[in-house]
């Protein structure tokens, strides 16, 4: 069976967040983080270990960082509980509509 990769860019509504790589040093003992979100740049920054091991660990953190451009993308840091929890909602249902390499990814990391 072929693995999937985890795609290079991930759409979300006119946003298009690039997917970088960091070398774990770096993550960790720079950044002290396994990834982050720059939303000036629309990048995302991840542990280049934790997305090799792969599994749950790797998936939550992509989804962790996917939900920072959320918090950012939609101007949720000032919403009323119910707003947010529905953004989150629409957000991670766009995400896998509109991203099948992600959905795919995903599910192989939590399935196989």
């Amino acid at each position: 069976m072929k693995k999937v990769k985890l795609p290079d860019t991930i759409n979300v509504s006119y946003h298009t967040l690039k997917i970088t790589m960091l070398d774990p040093t770096v993550a960790l003992e720079v950044g002290d983080q396994q990834g982050s979100y720059d939303a000036r740049g629309q990048n995302i920054f991840l542990d280049s270990a934790i997305i090799e091991e792969g599994g749950a660990r790797a998936v939550s953190l992509v989804l962790h960082e996917t939900y920072h451009a959320c918090w950012y993308i939609f101007n949720l840091d000032k919403a009323e509980e119910e707003r947010a929890v529905d953004s989150f909602a629409n957000f991670t249902t766009e995400l896998l509509i509109r991203n099948v390499q992600l959905r795919n990814w995903i599910n192989q990391e939590l399935c196989d």
